[in-house]
Order: C-alpha cells, then structure tokens, then sequence
C-alpha cells in the first residue's frame, strides 16, 4: 500500500514539472484555436478540417470568405502539441533541446519491419471496421471507393502528414520521453494517451453532438463516445510508444499517424460503419496492445530492460 501511494505521489510531482506545463499548454493552445471556430462553424454551417477537407472543398468550396477565416483558424489548433513541445523545451533545456527535437524528425533510416508495420497496422485497422459490417449484412458496395480524384487523396494525405501528424514531435518526442525518464514506457504510453485523449475532446463533441452534424444525437451518446474514445486513444498511444521506443523516429511516427486518419477514409469508401466496426476496432487494438507486451515487456517496450538498452546504446555509441 506504502509503495502504490508513493508511486501515486510521484505521478503528481511529474505532472508539476515541465511534462505538467506540457500538457496544459498543449491542451490550451488547441482549444483557444478549436472551441471559439467549433461554436461559430456550428452556427453558420461551416464544415471544418478534416480528412475529407479537400474532397468539400472540390465539392461545395468555402461559403464565404469568413468560412475561410475560421477553417484556417481551426486548422492551426492542431499545432498546439507542437507549439508547448517548442515553449517548454526551450524553457527548460534551451535552443539546443529545440533542435534535437526537430532532428528527431529527420531519422528515416530504420528497419524494414517497422516500415511494413505502420503501412500494415493502419490497412488492418481499417479493414476490421469493414468485416463487421460484412457480418451484420451490410452493403459494402462503396468500398474502396472514397469518390475523391486521385489529386485529393494524395492532397489528403499530404495534409494529415504535415498537420496531425505533427503532433507526434509533441506527444511522443517531448511528452513521452519526459515521462520516460522517471517511469517504464507502458505507464508512460498510457498516461500521455489519457492526455492525448483529453486534448481531442472538443472535436469529439462537434462530431457527436452538434445537432446540425447529428441529429437526435443524445448528449448520453456523446459521453458514451468520449468514454470509447478514450479506451482506443489510450491503447493507440502504447502502439505509438512502442514503435518511437523501437525506432528513435518521429517522421516514422508522423507517417504512421497521416496513414492511421487516412486509411479508414479509403478502405470504408462509401461504406456507412454501422457502429461495431468502431467497437471491434477498438477491442483490437487492445489485442494489439497485449502483444506488444507480452514480447516487447512494458519496462521499455523493446525487449530489453533499462539496463541492457542502455548498455546497449554505450556500445552503439563506442563503436
């Protein structure tokens, strides 16, 4: 018992040094972006970024020119992680903690294994939503089929890769490593997804419950959504931690998330899920959540323990 309150105290003090300052700024930079462009989007029938940006752009384009405005707007609360990673790296470590996190970004060179996983996780991800509706008599005619030119798909995911997906230098670069230095990977994969999660919420909220966007939409389901939500961000940030543990590579990391939000788009197409995809998807990633530890362990998520990762990179190092 004296050892579960220590360890909670412990979890407290990390969250009032720099990782604290982290997430509150993270979270605060994207909602001042987020929540004032949701309310007015709502009231004024914009539609607002997403993965299906440039296919309403090409479709419907903008209302107006302050349809514009508020798109453009909205889109910058996405750099939030980006942003406190930048303020509380140089606030706590200088110019050249800055730097190193940006030359994470240039890492490329890993093994081939990895490059399969983050093209072949995101694909099966998006296939389990598409198997359930298959089981539950679904008509997936529209599969595959996004209706979007092949100039808006790579549009698309050319976006997602240079907007969500530059959140990884933020969560996994700064937040996680941070956390890592007082704590093993799972825990630190999990407590950063908890954050992660959070930060999302006010995008989760428009697309569950603004009433323009779905309507009779309780907010009982909304809070149903945020609660399974959270269970699929927490263990997607483990899968994130264990590919960053394993690969030193957030472009690696940054990828994987454009492939994570696009895939699903292409693969469903004009599939309607009817609900269990997203349910078994979620399951899933628990399964893959319960893989990765069993044969990377959670002290470090590699394989080896502290000690011998260390030892390891000495050598790496030597030589």
């Amino acid at each position: 018992m004296t050892q579960e309150i220590n360890s909670f105290k412990s979890k407290i003090a990390l969250l009032k040094g720099p990782v604290g300052l982290y997430f509150l700024l993270a979270i605060a930079i994207t909602w001042a972006f987020w929540i004032p462009t949701i309310l007015i989007a709502s009231a004024n029938d914009y539609f607002l970024p997403s993965v299906y940006s440039f296919k309403d752009i090409s479709n419907t384009g903008f209302k107006d020119g302050f349809h514009i405005i508020i798109f453009i707007i909205n889109q910058m609360g996405v750099y939030g992680p980006l942003f406190a990673a930048i303020i509380v790296s140089w606030k706590k470590y200088g110019k050249s903690e800055v730097k190193n996190l940006f030359g994470k970004i240039k890492v490329w060179r890993v093994k081939p294994k990895w490059t399969i996983i983050i093209l072949l996780l995101p694909f099966i991800f998006a296939l389990i939503p598409l198997g359930m509706n298959v089981l539950v008599g679904v008509d997936i005619s529209g599969a595959f089929n996004p209706e979007m030119p092949v100039l808006i798909i790579f549009l698309t995911l050319a976006n997602n890769i240079v907007t969500s997906g530059f959140e990884e230098p933020g969560w996994r670069g700064f937040a996680f490593l941070e956390i890592r230095k007082k704590d093993e990977a799972y825990r630190s994969g999990l407590i950063v997804g908890f954050f992660w999660a959070i930060w999302h919420y006010p995008y989760v909220i428009y697309l569950n419950y603004i009433p323009e966007l779905a309507p009779g939409i309780s907010i009982g389901v909304t809070i149903y959504a945020l609660l399974g939500f959270t269970a699929v961000i927490l263990g997607g940030s483990i899968i994130f931690s264990w590919i960053y543990a394993n690969t030193e590579s957030l472009l690696i990391l940054i990828l994987f998330h454009a492939f994570q939000n696009v895939f699903p788009v292409f693969v469903m197409g004009q599939v309607i899920d009817s609900g269990m995809g997203t349910l078994i998807t979620g399951l899933f990633t628990w399964v893959v959540v319960a893989l990765i530890t069993k044969n990377y362990g959670r002290e470090t998520l590699t394989g080896l323990t502290d000690n011998e990762k260390a030892a390891k990179e000495a050598k790496r190092n030597k030589n």
